[in-house]
């Protein structure tokens, strides 16, 4: 965090002195590079197990699964992960449906919590917070 906050002081210190609009358009041409190259990776990266075993794709998950963790698809490792992901899916359709009023209501005081979260992200961008460390 702190190299790449240095590099665009250095940036920008080795642009401010350009008189027209190159000296800002540089910096922020060079923040869409970066963000052009990590949503590139995307398409390199397998889907999430839990998706896969939320859309009934389990053969898909096991492959996923031992990919990431370089084991063999019958590893006891593989099929403990599995076993977790399938009871934290029931758990999650046993719950019910959720909305977006739910987040509001006075049921364990979510209102607060939902408030203070508001809250403290608009703090936040107002300090600019998110422009120094983002």
């Amino acid at each position: 965090l702190l190299c790449s906050i240095f590099m665009s002081y250095v940036i920008d210190l080795g642009t401010h002195a350009i008189g027209n609009s190159a000296s800002w358009r540089i910096p922020v041409g060079l923040q869409m590079v970066w963000g052009l190259i990590f949503i590139s990776g995307i398409l390199f990266l397998p889907e999430s197990p839990r998706h896969l075993l939320g859309t009934n794709r389990e053969d898909k998950a096991h492959r996923v699964i031992s990919m990431m963790n370089g084991v063999e698809l019958d590893d006891p490792l593989v099929l403990d992960t599995i076993e977790e992901l399938e009871v934290a899916i029931r758990a999650e359709n046993e719950g019910g449906q959720a909305t977006w009023a739910e987040c509001f209501s006075t049921r364990n005081v979510l209102y607060k919590r939902t408030i203070n979260g508001m809250v403290l992200s608009c703090v936040q961008q107002l300090n600019g917070q998110n422009f120094y460390c983002g």
